[in-house]
């Protein structure tokens, strides 16, 4: 017995309460389904874009504050005897009178070859800085070194400059010595010692020896020994 199949499928669809089309494209029924979404089915919330500062970039970091350069140091002021003018890049030798009483004073060193710097602190006298002040008046004479030196080489701590005919323009050697005031007993690797030369003209040897004498006689102030690179 013969079946008319195609009979049979039309006399289904009929029947159906659907609409025949979507029995036949199924494809094109499942792909509208996943395009439009479900009345019925609740949808994620969306993402709310939440602005926020970053920090910023190296190359967009803010210039350092005013008056301060490279390496946080301070800029220097206009006033030639204070601490902070003092460049370390220039050479110079500088003495000032942090504590005294009626028997000796304690000043604090620092010198600079513009490469190497150091300081300490040490005891003088008024009568030894100021009759070494006058015995350098005139200097050079003879070709002959004049030192002074304060405190104990190997103590507690330690100071000399030694000046010497540097060449035959005029100019003037100063050799400085410097050691650290540590405490005894201590460690050799605790006693830091610094030895140096500063080359100075005549005429600032002259200013600087007058300022000496007075600081010895009044047991105050700060003098500086500026040299030649100044």
């Amino acid at each position: 017995m013969l079946v008319d199949t195609q009979q049979v499928l039309h006399d289904i669809l009929v029947d159906l309460p659907i609409p025949a089309a979507s029995l036949l494209s199924p494809i094109s029924t499942r792909h509208n389904h996943r395009c439009s979404p479900n009345p019925l089915r609740p949808q994620p919330a969306q993402a709310k874009l939440r602005s926020r500062s970053l920090p910023p970039r190296p190359n967009q970091l803010l210039p350092p504050a005013a008056g301060w350069g490279r390496l946080n140091q301070p800029t220097a002021t206009s006033n030639k005897n204070s601490l902070m003018d003092t460049n370390i890049s220039s050479s110079f030798l500088k003495l000032e009178v942090i504590w005294k009483d009626d028997h000796m004073f304690e000043l604090r060193v620092t010198a600079s070859n513009g490469r190497y710097s150091g300081t300490t602190e040490v005891y003088d006298t008024t009568e030894s800085l100021a009759a070494f002040a006058t015995s350098l008046h005139g200097f050079p004479q003879n070709d002959k070194a004049l030192a002074h030196e304060a405190g104990e080489r190997d103590g507690y701590a330690y100071f000399q400059m030694k000046y010497y005919p540097y060449s035959h323009a005029g100019y003037i050697g100063v050799e400085v010595s410097l050691e650290e005031n540590v405490s005894p007993p201590y460690r050799e690797i605790e006693k830091v010692k610094l030895k140096l030369e500063i080359v100075v003209e005549p005429p600032a040897l002259d200013v600087f020896l007058k300022a000496l004498s007075q600081l010895a006689r009044k047991q105050e102030g700060m003098v500086t020994l500026y040299g030649r690179d100044n």
